[in-house]
């Protein structure tokens, strides 16, 4: 059946999902063992990359024009009918597979992933996760939509970086302060989106059985080759080495500008 999978995302994204959910009860349902497991995980395979695919789409789609209603809608859309369904069928999957005990060659490491990935999984923290990922579309429409006006014209903060390198210090210093206006109105706004995210992001933590937030998204994000000891060690690595080499490049740039103190705009 898997043959009649759309060939494009544009095609699958129209599908809801009960169109896709068959797929997953039929690799649910398949015998897994020696001589199926390439098979069924190439099947698997290409229904998750149509997933992905669409997932991705949809996402980027609100990042290039955060103002975009349309494209906002559909990826809500798609959040709340079709990925909660979808991660809850992946992880049957994924407990179908390594129950199985199979290790096809070359795939230790995505077992290892994958174990770590299911004993992540909480169905209560389905909603959550599309309320994390809707929290994060704000975030981008309320950064995406930051402007100043400048010479007469709107521009947005990126293309007011470029101001920064100029030779004129006045110049710099008010497209500075221009630039750092415009982000502080919106303060409020952000620290509310922050102060959601800390409650949602403990909440999600604590129903997978985790103290922290970070100890969670450690093992969400796979970090298996160091830890937070590791960054820990790093960060007073580069307070001990890096900070000194900056301050001297920072000090030489202030002899050369010929000014008492450095400010953020030289």
């Amino acid at each position: 059946m898997f043959e009649h999978l759309p060939k494009t995302t544009q095609e699958f994204a129209q599908w809801p999902w009960e169109q896709i959910a068959p797929y997953f009860d039929n690799l649910d349902q398949r015998a897994l063992n020696a001589t199926t497991v390439d098979h069924w995980l190439a099947n698997w395979t290409h229904l998750d990359e149509l997933l992905s695919e669409t997932y991705a789409r949809l996402h980027v789609a609100t990042t290039q024009d955060t103002t975009d209603e349309a494209a906002e809608k559909l990826y809500h859309a798609f959040l709340e009918n079709i990925l909660p369904h979808a991660e809850t069928a992946e992880q049957k999957l994924k407990e179908k597979l390594l129950a199985s005990g199979l290790e096809p060659d070359g795939f230790a490491i995505p077992l290892r992933d994958m174990r770590a990935e299911a004993a992540l999984f909480r169905e209560e923290n389905l909603p959550l996760l599309v309320q994390e990922r809707k929290i994060i579309s704000e975030f981008n429409r309320v950064q995406g939509t930051q402007t100043v006006e400048w010479d007469g014209e709107e521009r947005t903060l990126l293309q007011m970086e470029k101001l920064q390198i100029e030779p004129d210090r006045d110049l710099r210093e008010k497209a500075w302060c221009v630039v750092s206006q415009r982000i502080l109105a919106d303060r409020d706004r952000v620290n509310e989106l922050w102060g959601r995210f800390m409650h949602l992001r403990r909440a999600i933590a604590q129903n997978a059985g985790y103290d922290s937030y970070r100890a969670y998204k450690w093992q969400q994000r796979l970090r298996f080759d160091y830890t937070p000891d590791d960054c820990t060690t790093f960060h007073n690595a580069i307070e001990e080495v890096v900070v000194p080499a900056a301050t001297r490049i920072y000090e030489k740039r202030r002899a050369q500008l010929g000014v008492d103190t450095l400010r953020p705009w030289d």
